[in-house]
């Protein structure tokens, strides 16, 4: 467990770096020895920024899973973006609409109305940066502040950099 805990930390500054690639890495060699829940997040979370979305919600679902049930609302979020941003909007729909009860009624009411007929891609992902945004401390990761941003105007820069390099 301890060479786990040494690799997350080195996942960590790597992460820091905004080494994502690098970090991923890490965190996954970390999290094969040992699953925690915060490795497992911040490995979905690089895989994210790394443009990998289908591996970053593998790892995200693992994460929400073995987080501690009052704290996934922040993993549930983060797996609902991956599933979005690998076209999966159905599925991110309904991550979304269980997640809205953790939210005051305004702010699920304005999620309803997102999630109601055919779904837009944008207001799925502005959804989503916004219930990051809110989310409760008693409901959040104790360390989230750590993490990178996963918000659309970034995803959207650094998937359109990925379409660039290919041509």
């Amino acid at each position: 467990m301890g060479w786990a805990a040494e690799t997350a930390r080195e996942g960590s500054a790597a992460m820091g770096k905004a080494d994502y690639a690098a970090a991923a890495k890490l965190f996954q060699e970390s999290s094969y020895a040992y699953p925690h829940p915060t490795t497992l997040r911040r490995l979905g979370i690089c895989l994210l920024l790394d443009r990998r979305p289908v591996d970053a919600a593998l790892y995200l679902a693992a994460a929400v899973e073995l987080s501690n049930p009052s704290r996934r609302t922040r993993p549930r979020l983060l797996l609902a973006k991956a599933l979005l941003t690998a076209g999966n909007e159905s599925r991110c729909a309904r991550l979304l609409k269980s997640a809205l009860k953790d939210f005051p009624e305004v702010v699920g009411a304005g999620g309803v109305e997102v999630l109601k007929g055919k779904r837009d891609r944008t207001k799925l992902h502005r959804l989503v940066d916004e219930l990051l945004d809110l989310i409760p401390e008693s409901h959040d990761a104790s360390d989230a502040e750590k993490d990178p941003p996963v918000n659309y105007d970034r995803l959207l820069t650094i998937y359109r950099q990925r379409n660039s390099d290919s041509t």
